[in-house]
């Protein structure tokens, strides 16, 4: 298990890697915790462009989340289970700090389970140019 301190293997794809504000990057500088604790999710990045619009998808897999219930005939593959959303549109260059709330269907799973492995996508689009997307992996885990 990893400390609480360590970050979360974060994959990007679209434009490459690394820069700073006003580099011409969608993003770069994405940090978010492997572990986290509460309700929210933490993440911060650095905007390269102003005008850029931000997008958080929090997902955790069918099987694990929402599985109290009536259930439909297994399927091959479930889709994996939003359990939390933002997007921020206009957003300025600079460091930009995301706390996503967790929905109604997320906090009660995460209750009843006291720990929720997700997958945080974040989408960065730019006024111009092709949208920078980021994936990691997170534990959460109730207070």
């Amino acid at each position: 298990m990893r400390s609480p301190g360590r970050l979360g293997r974060v994959g990007l794809s679209g434009a490459r890697a690394g820069g700073r504000a006003g580099s011409g990057l969608a993003f770069s500088g994405l940090s978010v915790p492997a572990v986290q604790h509460g309700d929210s999710l933490v993440a911060q990045l650095t905007v390269g462009l102003s005008g850029s619009s931000v997008e958080v998808e929090v997902t955790a897999p069918a099987g694990q989340a929402f599985s109290a219930g009536k259930q439909p005939k297994p399927k091959p593959k479930p889709k994996p289970v939003v359990v939390a959303r933002a997007v921020r549109k206009g957003v300025a260059a600079g460091r930009l700090k995301l706390t996503v709330p967790l929905n109604a269907g997320g906090r009660r799973e995460l209750k009843r389970r006291k720990h929720l492995r997700v997958t945080v996508t974040i989408v960065v689009t730019p006024p111009t140019g092709k949208p920078q997307t980021a994936t990691s992996t997170v534990t959460l885990e109730s207070r």
